[in-house]
């Protein structure tokens, strides 16, 4: 190897030159350098094929999950199922078993039956609004505890009514009434619902007993 600045002749892999001291060519070791881009990228893809469309597929799933995680929706009103909720659901179911009983009742007693269901929903009403008012509410719960209140009140009423038409008027006009109560009842299930009473929304009343909706 021969010196540039002195053309004196050095040994093969020195460093620097024997006669002059420079730094002989070849011999300072190239700094790691950033690689390209497209080098960087091709490195993470693969080389192949095959690993190529793997890494595509990988990249592909994460997407997919992190905008599944994204999407997916916040029920901030749902209601918690805390004490509360399960004691009102057991209150809700129990009075409508009592309602099964009832029309159990009323269709044993014939003619006169209908009258006797109202006379009794009255009474199961009454109770269950009772039970409702001595059982604290949270107060998230408040406004939807005053709707089942007012919902069961207005079951009151109507089968009160539905009872004295099908004492005075006849079963014709007790029938013809007996759509104002649907009504009502109606509304009741609806609070039940918001108040997330679940067990208890999940169950209708039939005359052959509770029936899982």
């Amino acid at each position: 190897m021969y010196c540039p600045r002195c053309g004196a002749q050095s040994e093969e892999g020195a460093k620097y030159c024997s006669a002059c001291g420079a730094t002989l060519p070849g011999t300072g070791a190239k700094p790691p350098g950033r690689r390209p881009l497209r080098e960087r990228i091709g490195r993470l893809a693969g080389t192949s094929r095959r690993t190529r469309l793997l890494s595509v597929g990988t990249v592909a799933a994460i997407a997919i999950a992190i905008a599944a995680l994204v999407a997916l929706p916040t029920d901030e009103n749902a209601v918690p199922q805390d004490a509360y909720t399960r004691v009102a659901d057991a209150v809700c179911v129990h009075e409508k078993e009592r309602i099964v009983a009832a029309q159990r009742r009323a269709l044993k007693a014939g003619g006169s039956g209908l009258g006797r269901y109202a006379d009794e929903l009255v009474l199961v009403a009454a109770e269950w609004r009772s039970s409702v008012a001595s059982t604290p509410a949270p107060p998230d719960r408040q406004d939807h505890v005053r709707t089942l209140d007012s919902a069961l009140r207005a079951v009151e009423v109507e089968a009160g009514a539905l009872a004295r038409i099908a004492r005075d008027a006849g079963r014709k006009a007790a029938i013809a009434r007996a759509a104002r109560l649907d009504i009502a009842t109606g509304q009741v299930e609806g609070a039940i619902s918001a108040l997330g009473l679940d067990r208890c929304s999940h169950l209708a009343v039939g005359t052959g007993g509770l029936v899982r909706r």
